[in-house]
């Protein structure tokens, strides 16, 4: 793992939370990156690219031969789990220290919107093996119950509406609107599922990005009254319950 950042001119958004981020973001499901790996030839190195804090690094890491996972951020890779078959690097998806036609399966979870899309292209093109697997991954907002999702889509839509950097777009338009320059492979409908309580709902909703620029601007943040919204609507105080979140998964072909 690198001991310094070279990487000060992207986006960052997320380093100033790293820990709530580690802690209260939701894990992918291990199904997604064993149907990626089955499209593999070989399954000698994955790049997890944009990695944050090694959500997806490490099921691929149980898959893959060796996974290089590579952020910007520091802060971020800080709070990476380690694993024998992972090496964390320091530097943007863009600028990627691999060697040319190395890559089996490339992986952008939650994060492809962030990127300098053709430079990152052209990267893929140069590290992927022919016929190698590229898939970016992505999810909008959690489904609860009626009455939640509503609260959550009010602070998310009206709320915070004018604190979200442009590129959030991308996220709710399912990724339509982003250039995907592989060979597409048709992919199953996957979701996260996990169970939540009201405290860790609130940890989740705490690292998003325009919360965080809001509370910048403010110098307040509008969770203390959502809080109160969600008690109300949540079974008891302490359950968990059910949440999901539908992904979109952009998977091809490298020709």
């Amino acid at each position: 793992m690198a001991e310094q950042d070279k990487n000060s001119d992207f986006k960052d958004l997320f380093s100033s939370d790293s820990e709530k981020y580690a802690a209260f973001r939701p894990q992918y499901p291990a199904e997604l990156f064993e149907w990626l790996a089955k499209q593999c030839e070989q399954k000698e190195l994955a790049w997890d690219c944009a990695t944050g804090n090694g959500q997806a690094a490490i099921h691929l890491a149980s898959i893959f031969k060796k996974v290089i996972a590579t952020d910007p951020s520091p802060q971020q890779l800080q709070y990476a789990p380690l694993h024998q078959n992972i090496e964390y690097r320091c530097e943007r998806a863009e600028e990627p220290s691999l060697n040319e036609k190395s890559v089996d399966l490339i992986t952008i979870a939650q994060a492809l919107h962030w990127l300098d899309i053709n430079p990152f292209y052209d990267a893929v093109n140069k590290v992927l093996k022919p016929n190698g697997i590229i898939a970016a991954i992505a999810y909008g907002l959690p489904e609860i119950s009626t009455e939640i999702d509503h609260h959550v889509r009010h602070l998310h839509n009206e709320i915070l509406g004018k604190y979200w950097e442009y590129e959030r777009q991308h996220v709710i338009n399912l990724y339509k609107d982003i250039p995907f320059h592989f060979a597409p492979i048709p992919t199953p409908q996957f979701y996260i599922e996990t169970l939540m309580n009201q405290t860790v709902l609130l940890g989740y909703l705490a690292t998003w990005s325009g919360l965080k620029k809001y509370q910048m601007i403010t110098g307040t943040s509008p969770l203390e009254a959502f809080a109160e919204k969600i008690h109300k609507a949540w079974p008891t105080q302490e359950s968990h319950i059910p949440v999901v979140w539908k992904l979109v998964c952009k998977v091809g072909r490298n020709n």
